[in-house]
């Protein structure tokens, strides 16, 4: 919870920049997981963590080290880690709304318990990525001059907060899952702490 009450706040918690070549990293490994998973979906399913390649795959997707990087958070980070906070919730709704039934309406109550491996994974890489964004608009903000504090700029920050509370109050919420196994429960707690 202190890394994102840190970002909530404008803290400045010890966090990473993202590396120089952070973007092309995770365009490599959504391009793996887009080619595995073509290859799973002609079986009806994605990716799977419980599979050795679909968890190499997926653990280069949401790699926080290689991609969030290792040195503080600054106002030039704010573009790259907005496309990592994009491609990362990406991934993770893939799997949230996936149907091996195209045209159907997923059943994300089903999806969320079928996908806990994968999705306790990819939420635990989002918080993080959307709590460096949030820790990173802080200077962002106050590096722009008074002619740019817009009100379009104000509400987008405003929503890259409403986004991580509202994606907080989802883990929360499926944490008290009873079919959620205890390992999954036990990564999505280490987000709040």
């Amino acid at each position: 919870m202190s890394l994102i009450l840190a970002a909530w706040i404008g803290g400045r918690p010890v966090l990473a920049s993202p590396p120089p070549d952070a973007r092309q990293e995770l365009s490599a490994a959504i391009t793996e997981f887009q080619t595995l998973a073509e290859r799973t979906l002609e079986a009806g399913d994605l990716p799977r963590w419980a599979d050795p390649e679909g968890a190499r795959v997926l653990a280069r997707v949401w790699d926080r080290q290689r991609i969030l990087g290792t040195s503080p958070y600054v106002a030039a980070d704010v573009p790259v880690l907005l496309g990592i906070v994009d491609q990362w919730n990406k991934i993770s709704k893939t799997y949230l709304l996936f149907t091996a039934k195209p045209g159907t309406v997923p059943n994300t109550a089903v999806t969320t318990i079928r996908y806990q491996n994968e999705l306790a994974r990819g939420v635990d890489a989002l918080m993080h990525a959307m709590a460096a964004v949030a820790e990173a608009i802080v200077p962002f903000w106050e590096s722009l001059p008074d002619k740019d504090h817009t009100t379009v700029r104000r509400a987008g920050i405003q929503n890259i907060r409403v986004g991580l509370v509202q994606t907080l109050q989802e883990v929360l919420t499926t944490m008290r899952l009873q079919n959620f196994h205890a390992d999954n429960r036990r990564i999505l707690e280490g987000v709040m702490n």
